[in-house]
């Protein structure tokens, strides 16, 4: 990265580490995880309720079961294929609002001159070479291979 890509990497890390989210963004990326959760058991363990068998020599325009009868949607079944289906989406819509506010938000750091994130111990330096940890704190960090 660049010094000015990381130096915005490392804002973001601070803008989006979970323990410096407001408890509305928590909720936020909290369902959206959830939901994408439920989604995807629900593809897993109700495939068969969900949707119809197809596979790659089956024919869309052969009538059902063999086929989807002319409609590749007739692949999800109604109605029950269309609820995991919906929950995936709203996962990724509030995953995408999540990502969209947190780059907003790292941006307006950034032009405000926000600072280098918050300082934490497991921060890379922002520089080519190694970083330790304060004495006693942990083993040395070598961060471009060399060593």
């Amino acid at each position: 990265l660049t010094r000015q890509g990381e130096h915005r990497s490392r804002i973001y890390q601070d803008v989006a580490n979970w323990y410096h989210l407001s408890p509305k963004w928590q909720a936020v990326i909290g369902t959206a995880t959830a939901l994408h959760l439920v989604a995807g058991a629900c593809f897993v363990f109700l495939t068969e309720r969900c949707f119809e068998e197809f596979s790659i020599s089956s024919q869309i325009d052969d009538p059902l079961p063999d086929g989807l009868s002319g409609n590749w949607l007739n692949i999800v079944k109604v109605p029950i294929g269309w609820i995991p289906l919906g929950i995936f989406f709203l996962a990724c819509i509030l995953h995408y609002v999540f990502n969209k506010a947190m780059s907003i938000m790292t941006t307006s750091r950034v032009k405000s001159g926000g600072g280098e994130g918050d300082g934490h111990l497991d921060d890379l330096p922002a520089y080519d070479g190694e970083a330790s940890y304060p004495a006693g704190v942990g083993e040395l960090l070598v961060t471009d291979g060399r060593h």
